[in-house]
């Protein structure tokens, strides 16, 4: 049984990317992730799993997470 990734490497790669960037805009505006969770009625574990770039999270999670951190939807885009 393969335990590759169904993702295209530089989709894994970005999605990586993006987690970080959430993660850093979080801790910037000083909201704990158990703040953050609670405002995106998500667990912290789903919370630690977004910032991780795991591409299971649900796209309406992600797109919560740039409102509360008011964040562009191009934010995530490659530049």
């Amino acid at each position: 049984m393969s335990t590759a990734s169904p993702l295209p490497l530089p989709a894994a790669h970005a999605l990586r990317k993006l987690g970080r960037e959430l993660a850093l805009a979080r801790r910037k505006r000083a909201i704990s992730t158990a703040d953050m969770a609670s405002r995106l009625m998500v667990s912290r574990d789903t919370l630690w799993r977004l910032e991780r770039g795991d591409a299971t999270v649900a796209v309406g999670t992600l797109a919560t997470a740039l409102f509360i951190l008011q964040l562009p939807w191009c934010f995530f885009l490659p530049r």
